[in-house]
């Protein structure tokens, strides 16, 4: 139940802490060097798994079997992999406390098959343009809501999707920030439930945009009530379609 820390010494070197008998119960701090040090956990706690304030030079694969995935401080990485796997279990626990991660590659988050009613809840202060996937194993995040507090965000890739069952929630905080769907990607809120689907998407004041790329979509089902979709650029939406 007391707090654990790992990390390495030599550059580029991984921490691989992927047992599936794993039961890290306090705040877990991880540490590489150079830009290919990549660390992966997967914990079986039933309290879940929370981070401290952490620096991954490369990629965070995170996997989460009982409770939610928390942190405590910034977990600071290339790249971020994170899976929770319980019904019922979150990333983050809501939107006053969101996992906290300063990323700048991509974002994936993942639900296991076995698990259903997952949401995310996620804040980045990494001031580039990180891309945001989520595409589970046969079962998909109910929830997303992803809030930049710097820099812009890239949904999707044309290989990779982003989907959700339930609502989708994207604010960038930064004056010009951007949402960027690239071509041939695909976005969708299916609704499920009883509640109609809902897509919001917030760039950033002032010169902030919202671009769709060509032959991208986004689909929003309207489950068993009404379909919502919500977007607001810059103050004045800005929206592109190339």
């Amino acid at each position: 139940t007391g707090t654990s820390s790992f990390t390495t010494s030599f550059n580029n070197a991984d921490i691989l802490l992927t047992n599936a008998s794993n039961s890290f119960g306090g705040a877990i701090t991880l540490g590489t060097n150079g830009a290919t040090g990549n660390a992966s956990i997967t914990n079986n706690a039933a309290g879940g798994t929370s981070f401290a304030t952490s620096s991954v030079g490369g990629r965070l694969t995170a996997v989460n079997n009982l409770g939610n995935l928390t942190t405590t401080g910034t977990v600071t990485s290339t790249e971020a992999y994170l899976t929770v796997s319980g019904s019922g279990t979150t990333i983050g626990t809501g939107t006053g406390s969101r996992f906290a991660l300063n990323t700048s590659g991509e974002i994936r988050i993942f639900a296991a098959a076995a698990s259903s009613n997952n949401d995310a809840f996620i804040s980045n202060s990494n001031a580039a343009t990180p891309i945001l996937i989520a595409n589970g194993a046969g079962v998909n995040m109910r929830g997303i809501n992803y809030r930049g507090t710097a820099g812009n965000v890239q949904l999707a890739t044309g290989i990779n999707p982003l989907t959700a069952d339930g609502n989708l929630t994207i604010l960038l905080d930064a004056v010009g920030g951007s949402i960027s769907v690239p071509a041939g990607a695909f976005i969708t809120v299916n609704g499920a439930g009883t509640a109609g689907g809902i897509a919001s998407l917030t760039a950033g004041a002032t010169t902030g945009t919202i671009t769709m790329g060509a032959g991208s979509t986004i689909n929003v089902g309207g489950g068993a009530g009404d379909t919502t979709v919500n977007i607001a650029a810059g103050g004045a939406a800005n929206l592109f379609f190339d």
